[in-house]
């Protein structure tokens, strides 16, 4: 919070702004072989507002991950909407398997494919829960190869397809394509991809968008003219009546 509104108010990062950021990165990386280019290499290089925000904005994401503040966030940046736009774009080229609308080149570096089993909690304290059974990843560090996060390449296929766990034996993996979401049916998305965001933007089993005056992805798209996200509940309609005119709903309600 120091950091960002340091940026903001001297139109970019001073010293203590970036020291304010190395040391909430630091304890993310603080036994990591490259925590100097993780750490200091990564926040020195933001020299500017611009770019110094775009690490503040990447920061909060991660280290308020799962603790519901995101939006809040989003909002008080006046980014909500562009964040859901692109965000509903990305479900559904994804699910299309349509890289045109991969306009961040992040299609590839998304897991597609990951083997992975259900076994029993081993109960040691390996993990939080001691009871629950927990699925367990196949990894080939020696390729560098983790099917949590990264694609199995087709020169890793091709050549070490005996590294590959078993998917038929007593001790069989389970393979799931993550991303295979087309719809063989309609040929377009299915509807976790085209309906996810549905309230703000959605596509129909006919390949519509809606609202229609919502923009197509795209480079020329102008991200600070998409329309509002309603994110303000509506007053009650007893409220409004007993209000006698002086309470109405807006944005869109």
């Amino acid at each position: 919070m120091f950091a960002e509104a340091d940026n903001e108010l001297n139109n970019g990062p001073t010293d203590a702004a970036r020291q304010a950021l190395k040391t909430v990165r630091e304890r993310a990386f603080r036994h990591a072989a490259n925590k100097g280019e993780m750490v200091d290499a990564y926040v020195d290089a933001a020299s500017s507002k611009e770019t110094f925000f775009q690490l503040i904005f990447d920061e909060r994401a991660w280290e308020f991950g799962g603790e519901n503040l995101r939006w809040k966030d989003l909002v008080r940046w006046n980014l909500y909407n562009q964040v859901v736009y692109k965000t509903f774009w990305q479900y559904y080229g994804l699910g299309s398997d349509d890289y045109s609308y991969d306009l961040d080149d992040k299609f590839d570096t998304y897991p597609k494919q990951i083997y992975y089993k259900i076994i029993s909690n081993p109960g040691d304290g390996s993990y939080p829960n001691k009871v629950l059974d927990v699925f367990q990843f196949f990894t080939d560090e020696e390729y560098d190869v983790d099917c949590q996060w990264k694609n199995f390449s087709m020169d890793y296929i091709q050549n070490h397809s005996d590294r590959l766990p078993s998917t038929t034996d007593s001790d069989a993996w389970s393979t799931n394509q993550w991303f295979a979401w087309l719809d063989d049916n309609t040929g377009i998305a299915k509807a976790q991809c085209r309906c996810s965001l549905r309230g703000y933007i959605y596509m129909d089993e006919q390949g519509r968008l809606s609202p229609s005056n919502m923009p197509i992805y795209s480079h020329v798209v102008d991200l600070n003219s998409l329309p509002p996200v309603r994110y303000i509940l509506p007053i009650p309609s007893d409220a409004v009546s007993r209000s006698k005119g002086a309470y109405k709903n807006y944005y869109g309600y």
